[in-house]
């Protein structure tokens, strides 16, 4: 069986690219016959093994964001079209209120699977007016080509069961493919850690679907002794609520050395505490994949894949008292047993073997 999995970019997403860049290099070194494909305008991806890229650069005056999403999708679809009878299975990152999917969908003869990596639904209708007519849009569009589609696939059980629940075949094809790391090309950090519980939360920048609003006002109100890095961008008021606490240090962004170099001395590594900001009670994020990795249990305020007795991830509220209470039921454990007993929830070669040979069973010829 020979897999395809596409998706179409009009801007550049650093996240996505070093997604499927992996799973692209997982792919290739487990020899799990899968082909991996960004399509994108030639000005927007550096080249890649994954980049397909479209007979034009983007234009990138507002005034021509429309032609560009349009120009884009009809040669997108064109190119998966042309190429669709070289494979048994194409897995398309889902496209919000997008005709040009159900079209594709409704006319190729191989089978579609429609991946989803979030409740676009959520995401749509908090981004203000625009994004409640781009939900009402996906509202009714996505559902049909849900419906078209012949699986689904989601990161979390939250989200394949909200993808079924729009449509009226609950018994459609579905399979959980959680975000995972190439754990054997990761860093492991040494055994040191501090004396102190010293904590770290990491964020390109700090949204309010992260909570650390939360966990500073609980700060407030706790005497206990430890220290907390907050790597990462973040608001005027957030920083304003923790400077004075000399507990509290703000280093901004950072680069991945200087990263590492805090991370050594940390005992836990926090993760979002207020995804119900945006309708969400699970994720599957890659940070809590990357501390695991790196030999740090997390705490987290979401739920994870993770079962309910795996010691190295702690799902809680934003209390400070209980993540110091977790650090110090973790700290003698040793980084490499932390990595390897996380591997099986998060080695993207586990994983992507996994839904493979998932999908090789059901729609195999």
């Amino acid at each position: 069986m020979k897999i395809l999995h596409a998706t179409v970019m009009q801007s550049y997403s650093p996240g996505i690219f070093n997604q499927m860049r992996a799973e692209y290099q997982t792919a290739s070194d487990a020899s799990i016959n899968i082909d991996v494909k960004i399509y994108c305008p030639k000005n927007i991806y550096p080249s890649s093994e994954i980049i397909e890229h479209s007979t034009f650069e983007i234009n990138k005056s507002p005034l021509r964001k429309i032609e560009n999403w349009l120009r884009l999708r009809i040669e997108y679809y064109s190119w998966l079209k042309k190429n669709d009878s070289q494979y048994d299975v194409i897995i398309l990152r889902n496209s919000v209120h997008d005709p040009f999917l159900l079209n594709f969908i409704k006319s190729s003869k191989t089978k579609v699977l429609l991946m989803h990596h979030t409740l676009e639904s959520s995401e749509l209708k908090s981004l203000g007016y625009l994004g409640y007519i781009r939900y009402i849009g996906d509202k009714y569009l996505g559902a049909v080509c849900i419906s078209k589609s012949d699986g689904i696939i989601g990161v979390t059980n939250e989200i394949i069961n909200f993808e079924k629940s729009r449509i009226k075949n609950k018994k459609i094809n579905s399979f959980l493919y959680p975000n995972g790391i190439r754990i054997d090309y990761s860093e492991l950090l040494l055994n040191y850690k501090s004396k102190e519980i010293e904590l770290m939360f990491v964020a390109s920048y700090f949204f309010d679907w992260h909570g650390l609003d939360l966990l500073l006002k609980n700060i407030k109100e706790s005497n206990e002794k430890f220290i907390l890095h907050i790597i990462g961008e973040v608001s005027k008021k957030d920083k304003k609520s923790g400077i004075n606490d000399e507990r509290i240090i703000f280093h901004g962004s950072l680069n991945r050395d200087e990263i590492i170099n805090i991370a050594q001395h940390c005992n836990v590594g926090l993760s979002s505490f207020a995804l119900y900001r945006k309708g969400m009670n699970q994720a599957c994020t890659l940070k809590v994949r990357e501390y695991l990795s790196l030999g740090l249990p997390v705490y987290s305020g979401h739920q994870d894949v993770f079962p309910d007795d795996f010691p190295y991830y702690k799902y809680g509220p934003p209390l400070i008292d209980n993540i110091i209470k977790f650090s110090k039921e973790t700290i003698l454990t040793s980084r490499n047993e932390i990595r390897k007993e996380s591997s099986r929830y998060i080695n993207k070669k586990i994983l992507l073997s996994k839904l493979f040979e998932e999908i090789k069973e059901i729609y195999k010829k």
